[in-house]
């Protein structure tokens, strides 16, 4: 399940979920998130991935956008250099890139991750076929 419908998730007992960060305030005060095996959190900062590791302690921490995108129109892009920055701060081994991002691109950034940090990557687009 995706946030915010929470009452599904007791129902459920769902055993994952994705928070986005947007929602944090809301989603922290849920007495059972305890209980929710597999979390993952939406980020786009170095502090909302402090404080979503603190809160949340997600098995990934999702990071966008990396590079500009056709669905996210305007958003500011990550350059290599800052995501870098961020992922070096955060000193956490969990991120999943987002936005643009396709397996050439995903290769290349892995490529300059030595420490493996970037567990991989998820879209919209990059994953189309050519027709």
């Amino acid at each position: 399940y995706t946030t915010p419908n929470l009452q599904a998730l007791r129902v459920t007992k769902t055993q994952g979920v994705h928070i986005s960060f947007f929602h944090n305030k809301l989603i922290s005060k849920i007495p059972f998130l305890n209980t929710i095996i597999h979390k993952t959190v939406a980020t786009h900062s170095l502090q909302e991935i402090l404080k979503a590791n603190k809160h949340f302690k997600p098995q990934y921490l999702f990071i966008s956008p990396i590079f500009q995108t056709q669905t996210h129109r305007g958003a500011k892009a990550l350059s290599r250099v800052e995501l870098f920055k961020i992922i070096n701060k955060a000193n956490l081994s969990n991120f999943i890139l987002l936005g643009g991002m396709n397996l050439k691109k995903m290769k290349q950034i892995q490529r300059l991750d030595s420490k493996k940090r970037i567990k991989g990557f998820a879209g919209i687009n990059g994953f189309l076929l050519p027709e």
